[in-house]
């Protein structure tokens, strides 16, 4: 989303520490949210989302197709990634929440699991 870079890595007790601090967008998002501007901020979260390839790509497939089932969502980032399945599914998970954010997609219930709709 561009609001973190990774910092050089220190050594803390002789084990290395990766740290990581905030970009220009990052502080423009906190400073907008703790002003209280939450639709200023909504709005920079929501351009941070579009700039996330995998985001943008499983949008675009679901503003094509209409729907995107949440196992084909999982199945998705299995095909592509060298994740195993927990992980798989935890990132799957926060991906759904990353796509509803967007205005334009919304979740609904598919019997015990979820889809992604266009709106």
């Amino acid at each position: 989303m561009g609001f973190v870079h990774e910092d050089t890595p220190t050594a803390v007790d002789g084990r290395e520490v990766r740290r990581w601090g905030l970009t220009k967008n990052g502080v423009e998002y906190l400073r907008l949210h703790e002003s209280g501007d939450t639709e200023a901020a909504r709005e920079r979260l929501i351009a941070g989302l579009r700039q996330v390839e995998v985001v943008d790509r499983l949008a675009t497939v679901i503003a094509e197709r209409g729907s995107l089932s949440y196992d084909e969502l999982k199945a998705v980032l299995a095909a592509e990634t060298d994740l195993s399945e927990s992980s798989v599914a935890r990132r799957a998970s926060t991906l759904g929440q990353w796509l509803t954010v967007l205005p334009e997609i919304a979740e609904r219930p598919e019997g015990r699991s979820k889809k992604f709709v266009s709106v």
